[in-house]
């Protein structure tokens, strides 16, 4: 059984835990996405600006390490079809708000949403 004090601690952490949420998703993903990045290994294979895009655009991205089908479009990014084994990448969904990353291990590919400057903000990749 829970005392009163459990109670009050289990409170509190709750509380902390939706402001964290809640500051996260206004300080890391409020800027306006100016640019999908992808890339390959580490280096940039291509990059799209999402206000220049009318129509969703499918790219192969195709390398030593695998292939990748990534459809970037006005809504934002995501993948497609993968050769990776556990297709955690496929299953990430729609990625739309800046700082928000796709990363598919295996094929060393990666999708990203930079928004805002370029400047260092409180996400590390």
């Amino acid at each position: 059984m829970m005392t009163r004090a459990d109670r009050f601690v289990t409170a509190f952490f709750l509380l902390a835990a939706v402001f964290a949420l809640i500051f996260l998703n206004l300080a890391v993903y409020s800027a306006e996405p100016s640019a999908i990045v992808i890339s390959v290994d580490g280096r940039e294979y291509a990059r799209y600006n999402p206000d220049e895009l009318s129509e969703p655009r499918r790219i192969e991205v195709r390398s030593e390490y695998g292939y990748n089908l990534v459809e970037v479009s006005s809504e934002g990014a995501r993948v497609l079809e993968a050769s990776c084994p556990d297709k955690s990448d496929v299953h990430s969904g729609m990625i739309s708000k800046s700082n928000q990353v796709i990363i598919c291990a295996p094929n060393r590919v990666s999708i990203r949403i930079v928004g805002g400057s370029d400047d260092v903000d409180g996400v590390a990749y």
